[in-house]
């Protein structure tokens, strides 16, 4: 092999040291949310690339050197864990985008060890974090001075929320603290970066929340006063200790001036008031932190040993949500380490546990072990520090599922790791490939591009999920535009490339039951597609709903039980949403089932007392049934609850009318009126009620007004008609 050939290599471990990882840690703060596809895609590829690197540097030397240890073995088994998972879980697309998610980050971590990477390119990946963080902590502190973000008096920056950017923050200062204490002739310097990010970590919190992050740092800074000394008697030209207390003294200041400024109130010009407010703004939340617990436990219960599959509480959650959070989206349970178990059950809460321990012992052992120089044991403090306030943070958050944290946590553990092994804390097996008799076989040449054929292929398949969704939103296009047959198109290639999506699935089915006039499209095909895409994501109430809905409009006689079944399988998924309810008692009443829809409606009510949909189709079921007593009462509950409810005074109207108290019901229809663009319907109702008492001359004008508001109302120009030609008849 020419030695150019082997220079590539090494350019490609520099590439990868030097930009794609620093690349990584610039790009995941700005990730939106779950729904970020491309740039999911491109992490999962970077983390990909990361492994391709690693394996052909072990290609180049032909032997692999692993350590011994829990802390390097148990993330690789915790990994094929989250991917067997599939086996079991209850939504198997979400469950594997979690696993390329969460296996991104232990690729981009544990690789590192294994390119070798020297001590100038590991600082200068923590340096670009570093920068990356005070840029963005420069934006949220303009957030936090303008009132800008989504969230109101709380700086998020990037981040989708404010307690995302906060684990993140903790993640970093604890480094940055170590750079400081350890930093050559521009120390000084660094007092500013510090400053801008403690500031913004104070503006993440809201109420007296700033306050545990005051707790935090200057319980790394505690930590550093503990470790130091120990640090500095093993670099004896360092003058480690006497560092410590000289750089103490101006850090101290400008962490108590931050904290003083923070919590002082100030005008920002804008006629708002800056102020943290009183400690008892930070606990109400955890009130509602606490019912999401409780929920979790209760899938937890459900699936103690396996959990649901990684990454799929949001699917299940609905059915155990409390009712006071219905119209509240908790695609985590704030608490990674309840969601982890109910997730992946408690082995693997009980591997991942496992990790914590043997991350931090083995840290905490080079450090006590006098195997590092001064800078370095500064720096896996910081690290150690870092992680251990993130994971006692991520107890009431979900850090562990946000990317940049995910990213910065596990390089961290591979620095552990690294540091470990270049100290002699961790025994070495080593396997030599130059000796295999197939190794010798193919030679160098072959295997890089047998490596580089499967690299490609990886990436392919790692861009499964991002490709399928782009052909579903153009296949969405073409529904929309009714072109039928290229929907239908577009919604199977996009099955093609990523089978597991049951979104896919659904959204087929109704292209190909839209489309169903068309020969070569049956509503069979569209049936099948709906109950692969329950039978993917079985916890999904609207697929359910879908399939229900489907039978009921092609299949009314045929399978008109089966329907009312799926209908009361969407009440069980989500029973917090009285609109399912309310879409039964709906179908009832299509199926003439009409004790079936009053017993439901007044369960309902019982269930849910404030919810006017229900209580105004319990009036109309009365009506329907002459219960106007009944009737009558269920209206005046509404127009308590909701006095500017103008349709529940139209149906008392229209209660008293029929009950032959017409001057009532006219002073009802009146109120009615207030309601803009239903103003037709009303004249026309008082037209009715004018004819009943016998004032043709009003009943004429209230149907001319029927018919200013809405020109083609058939039923006003017919009364208006008749009405005109009795009066002439009369003449």
């Amino acid at each position: 092999m020419p030695p150019l050939f082997f220079n590539g290599m090494n350019l490609i471990s520099r590439i990868t040291a030097y930009l794609i990882l620093p690349f990584l840690g610039v790009m995941l703060p700005f990730i939106s949310g779950p729904g970020d596809l491309p740039v999911f895609t491109l992490f999962f590829i970077s983390a990909n690339l990361l492994v391709f690197a690693a394996i052909l540097n072990i290609i180049k030397d032909g032997k692999i050197s692993l350590p011994i240890s829990s802390a390097y073995i148990l993330p690789l088994i915790f990994l094929c864990y989250l991917y067997a998972g599939q086996i079991y879980s209850i939504n198997r697309a979400a469950t594997k985008f979690g696993a390329l998610l969460f296996g991104s980050a232990i690729a981009c971590g544990l690789s590192i060890p294994l390119l070798n990477l020297s001590k100038k390119a590991w600082r200068f990946l923590l340096t670009t974090l570093i920068i990356t963080a005070t840029s963005l902590s420069l934006y949220a502190a303009y957030q936090y001075l303008a009132l800008g973000g989504n969230y109101a008096g709380r700086a998020h920056s990037v981040f989708v929320n404010p307690n995302s950017f906060s684990g993140y923050l903790v993640l970093i200062i604890p480094l940055l603290l170590g750079v400081y204490f350890s930093a050559g002739k521009y120390w000084k310097w660094l007092l500013v970066p510090i400053a801008i990010q403690y500031a913004a970590l104070l503006a993440s919190g809201k109420g007296g929340r700033w306050f545990v992050f005051v707790v935090a740092i200057f319980f790394a800074l505690f930590f550093y006063r503990i470790v130091f000394p120990r640090i500095a008697r093993t670099n004896p030209g360092s003058e480690g200790y006497l560092t410590l207390k000289q750089r103490v003294k101006p850090l101290l200041p400008v962490l108590l001036l931050v904290t003083i400024l923070f919590v002082i109130p100030f005008d920002t010009g804008a006629h708002n008031e800056i102020s943290p407010g009183s400690m008892r703004e930070a606990f109400p939340p955890m009130a509602e932190r606490l019912k999401i617990w409780q929920s979790t436990w209760q899938v937890i219960k459900e699936n103690p040993v396996a959990g649901t599959g990684y990454f799929t509480f949001h699917n299940i959650y609905l059915k155990y949500k409390d009712p006071a959070y219905r119209d509240v989206n908790h695609f985590f349970t704030h608490n990674d380490y309840l969601q982890l178990w109910s997730e992946t059950g408690v082995a693997g809460l009980i591997i991942f546990m496992f990790f914590i321990f043997f991350y931090f012992r083995d840290g905490l052992k080079i450090l006590q072990g006098n195997r590092l120089p001064f800078q370095d044991s500064c720096i896996l403090s910081g690290a150690l520090i870092g992680s251990l306030i993130m994971l006692v943070h991520t107890s009431i958050d979900f850090d562990l599922y946000i990317p940049a944290i995910l990213f910065i946590f596990w390089c961290y553990a591979g620095y552990v790791v690294s540091n470990g092994r270049e100290t002699g804390l961790y025994r070495h097996t080593t396997i030599d490939f130059s000796s295999n008799r197939l190794f010798r076989l193919l030679g160098q040449r072959k295997l890089y591009i047998i490596v580089a054929a499967v690299f490609l292929f990886s990436t392919l398949w790692l861009m499964g999920p991002y490709l399928g969704s782009k052909h579903s939103k153009r296949g969405n296009e073409y529904l929309k535009a009714e072109d039928y047959e290229k929907a239908v198109a577009a919604y199977k290639r996009a099955i093609k490339i990523d089978p597991l999506d049951a979104s896919h699935h659904f959204n087929l089915a109704n292209a190909l039951r839209a489309s169903n006039s068309q020969a070569h499209f049956t509503l069979d095909e569209a049936e099948r597609e709906f109950r692969k895409a329950i039978e993917l994501e079985p916890y999904r109430p609207e697929l359910t709903f879908g399939l229900a809905n489907f039978y009921l409009n092609y299949y009314p006689e045929e399978k008109s039980d089966i329907s009312v079944e799926l209908f009361k399988k969407v009440i069980e998924l989500d029973p917090t949403d009285p609109n399912n309810i309310l879409n039964l008692v709906k179908i009832y009443e299509q199926l003439k089932m009409d004790n079936e829809a009053l017993n439901l409606l007044e369960t309902m009510k019982t269930k849910y007392p404030f919810y006017t949909a229900g209580l105004m189709k319990l009036v109309e079921v009365y009506m329907a049934r002459k219960d106007y007593e009944n009737a009558i009462e269920e209206a005046d509950i509404i127009i308590k609850i909701e006095p500017e409810n103008n349709y529940a005074h139209f149906l008392k109207a229209n209660i008293l009318q029929d009950m032959g108290q017409y001057d009532d019901a006219h002073k009802e229809y009146q109120f009615a009126l207030r309601e803009k663009g239903k103003e037709a319907d009303v004249w026309y109702a008082i037209g009715g009620l004018f004819l009943k008492q016998g004032k043709k001359k009003e009943a004429e004008e209230a149907f001319k007004r029927t018919l200013e508001y809405n020109k083609n109302d058939f039923r006003a120009a017919d009364a208006l008609g008749k009405l005109s030609k009795k009066m002439r008849e009369r003449q």
